[in-house]
Parts: structure tokens; sequence; C-alpha cells
């Protein structure tokens, strides 16, 4: 009887990974339980698919370690020349928004940040 492990594998999908798979061979990034979930859960929002980090076939879902690790470490590297992830736009665009929100919502009575 064969066993799967003397089989090949094919170097076109070696970077694919089922979320359990992909958590349990990398705990040095999943450091609490619960974390790859998250991220997951958030996926379309955050550039993971945006970025082809995880996609779906059927009902199943992959993650490319590859581009995992681009997403995770901000090196997203796509055909569109991007200069920052969704992600890094959307917490980019959080920060400004809060910054307005607290000059505008300020205590000293000023209406702007240029009057005096």
């Amino acid at each position: 009887m064969n066993n799967d492990r003397d089989l090949p594998q094919s170097p076109a999908v070696c970077n694919f990974f089922r979320p359990a798979q992909f958590e349990a061979a990398h705990p040095n990034i999943f450091d609490r339980p619960g974390r790859l979930n998250t991220w997951l859960r958030y996926r379309d929002g955050n550039g993971l698919v945006e970025c082809g980090a995880v996609f779906n076939r059927g009902k199943l879902l992959f993650i490319n370690a590859q581009r995992f690790a681009e997403w995770l470490s901000g090196v997203i590297e796509d055909d569109q020349d991007q200069d920052e992830s969704s992600f890094e736009r959307a917490w980019r665009e959080r920060r400004e928004y809060d910054r307005l929100d607290h000059l505008v919502n300020s205590s000293d009575g000023r209406s702007s940040p240029c009057e005096k």
C-alpha cells in the first residue's frame, strides 16, 4: 500500500493551506486563539482577498502562504502597483477621521485648527 507522504507534491500548490493547517504551521504568527479567524472574518475589507492571500473554491477557503506573508508585512506586490494595501489605507483614513473629529469637537472652543 502506498503511503501518501511518498507522493510528490506539486510545486504550484505547495504554498496553499487550509486555515487550520496554516494556523498550526505558524504558531509564531498566531500567538492567541482566534487571531486568524478574525483576519479571515474581515478578509474582504482588510485586503486579504484583494491581494490574493485568501480565496474560495466552492465552500473551501484556502490561504496562499506567500501572498499572506506579503500582506502581513505590508509588502503587497500586485499588477496595479498600489502603494498601500486596503488595510493600510483604511487604517490611515481612520486615523485621519479621528484627528479631524478631535479638532472639530475640541474643548478649546475653536471651530477650525487654523483659527487663532
